[in-house]
């Protein structure tokens, strides 16, 4: 199994590597597309979280210079509850965090509201304690306009109803 993880890990890089060092997609489009592609494969993004390339992946999606493609794929990225699982087992939660946080407003306010609307992310996050520290981020949303919304979306949501 762990054989498995690295070989895909190996391709994954390879391919990113050689996408972005060698200009192979012409257009920022192509580019997109492949990581779209990339990103949406869980087993994928597990293993090159697991072999420490979440920084990499994050980075190469904020080459993207179109701000809906850039939310897309940090979206894609930030909710998988697979990257989440293996990010805070690694202890680099706080990590991902700070990413999010720096990212211009409808990037960083689009991956809130993925955060808030993915069920089994959001379910997860709240299981291992983490209710205090979203409450904390969207709280610091800078943009007011967004900050209510977003708290409301949290607070107001059905799993932190039960608790």
């Amino acid at each position: 199994m762990r054989t498995q993880s690295m070989q895909k890990f190996q391709m994954c890089h390879c391919a990113i590597q050689h996408i972005f060092t060698r200009n192979r997609y012409k257009s920022e489009s192509q580019q997109y597309s492949f990581l779209q592609r990339l990103i949406q494969s869980q087993k994928v993004m597990s293993a090159l979280v697991e072999q420490g390339k979440f920084k990499e992946m994050v980075g190469v999606a904020q080459l993207q210079k179109s701000t809906s493609k850039r939310a897309s794929l940090l979206q894609s990225i930030c909710i998988s509850p697979q990257v989440i699982e293996k990010l805070a087992g690694r202890k680099e939660l706080a990590q991902m965090i700070e990413i999010i946080k720096a990212e211009p407003n409808y990037v960083r306010q689009r991956v809130y509201y993925y955060v808030t609307g993915r069920t089994e992310t959001f379910s997860w996050l709240l299981d291992q304690g983490h209710l205090d520290a979203l409450v904390v981020m969207f709280k610091q949303e800078p943009q007011g306009s967004a900050r209510g919304p977003i708290l409301a979306r949290l607070l107001t949501h059905p799993k932190v109803l039960e608790r």
